[in-house]
């Protein structure tokens, strides 16, 4: 999982500016100070967020689990629907880019998220959920650790902030 988390790290900060940038596991803050991350650490910041979630956001957790479940009971067909969408949508980002969600048609959002989760690389998962509206890096991260939670982690600008030390631009 480490492996992947990092491979995933390095595909979203390619993305940013160059003066916040990840060197295999080395991360460089702006004045060049160093610092690893331990599987560990990232173990013990995930449980302590699902530990705040829990106490400050439980509709949060049960939404993700709900989640997980109704696509992990679809098995190897995995897909979402446009009601899903929705509802990551608002868990992810309270509401902020419901109304461009809404404007995917049913049939599309099943289709693509299909093809998504049965793509072969992380690059054309991504590429594909992109091209619904209301989804970016970020989303697409989302739906894809409902999907697939053992593989792929949570991204945003948070996550960034929270290896650089301040918020990356969007």
């Amino acid at each position: 999982m480490m492996k992947q988390v990092k491979s995933i790290l390095i595909k979203f900060t390619q993305r940013l500016p160059n003066d916040y940038y990840l060197k295999e596991d080395k991360h460089t803050l702006k004045g060049g100070a160093m610092f690893k991350l331990r599987k560990d650490q990232i173990t013990k910041y995930a449980r302590r967020y699902d530990e705040w979630v829990k106490l400050h956001k439980p509709q949060d957790k049960i939404i993700e689990e709900e989640m997980k479940d109704l696509l992990d009971k679809r098995g190897k067909q995995k897909w979402i629907g446009k009601d899903e969408l929705i509802k990551i949508a608002c868990w992810k980002a309270g509401g902020r880019i419901l109304h461009y969600c809404k404007k995917n048609k049913s049939k599309k959002v099943k289709e693509i998220s299909r093809k998504a989760f049965a793509a072969n690389t992380d690059c054309a998962r991504i590429k594909l959920l992109d091209t619904l509206h209301g989804v970016d890096y970020p989303m697409a991260s989302v739906i894809l650790h409902f999907a697939f939670p053992d593989k792929y982690p949570i991204l945003d600008y948070r996550t960034i902030w929270s290896l650089y030390g301040e918020r990356p631009p969007s």
